[in-house]
């Protein structure tokens, strides 16, 4: 960084002591900061998830989900929530958008004191991508007597060429976004597939499209 120009010596120049955005340090420097904050406040990180922060208290029980810079806040009362977002306020510059309705392409649904997630519209959003393909619509996310093996994968060029315009990559990512989010019923078809992505056959991806079909016909 360099000095001012009143102040501007050659071949100096500035040590910056802080994280500007877009530096690569600075996703790390800023998950250290609020992880310290949020330590001081009470919580305590979950070592399987470094995102996921609890607040154990007597009768008491707050949960802090962290991507990046957005928060959402899980209590049993609307004080406790209040009482964290006020404890956050006094550290960093909030903006309180209320009630998560969305989160990272995730539906929360409110119903008789329950939540639920949701991809519904991403679901469409996918299937509609890749409708030119003309996904079968169906009830299994994989047939029950349907074998898929590396000795189905092509071996000429003209095999090759045949699947080349087909997504296959693309739509793994897809399907392995959903499962690992919200549909586990199709986690097990989604890590089957993909182990063809490298070069996939027609049978493949014929199965690939049909459990693309599943979650559309099973949306909710």
């Amino acid at each position: 960084m360099r000095e001012k120009k009143k102040r501007r010596k050659k071949d100096y120049a500035c040590k910056l002591d802080r994280a500007l955005y877009g530096l690569k340090q600075s996703g790390r420097q800023w998950f250290t900061e609020i992880s310290s904050v949020l330590e001081k406040l009470g919580f305590t990180k979950l070592k399987w998830a470094n995102g996921v922060f609890l607040k154990n208290k007597v009768l008491q029980k707050t949960i802090l989900l962290l991507y990046v810079d957005d928060i959402v806040l899980l209590g049993k009362t609307n004080d406790e929530i209040q009482m964290t977002v006020k404890l956050l306020a006094n550290n960093f510059d909030l903006i309180i958008i209320g009630k998560t309705r969305t989160l990272l392409g995730i539906q929360f649904i409110e119903e008789n004191n329950k939540v639920y997630l949701s991809q519904e519209h991403y679901i469409n959003e996918v299937y509609n991508r890749y409708k030119q393909f003309l996904p079968p619509i169906s009830s299994l996310p994989i047939s029950k007597d349907s074998v898929y093996s590396k000795l189905q994968c092509p071996t000429t060029d003209d095999e090759t060429k045949e699947i080349e315009r087909y997504p296959y990559r693309s739509v793994i990512g897809c399907l392995a976004f959903i499962a690992s989010r919200t549909r586990p019923d199709i986690n097990y078809a989604a890590n089957l597939f993909s182990q063809f992505q490298s070069n996939p056959a027609v049978v493949h991806r014929n199965g690939l499209m049909k459990l693309l079909g599943y979650p559309q016909e099973t949306t909710n």
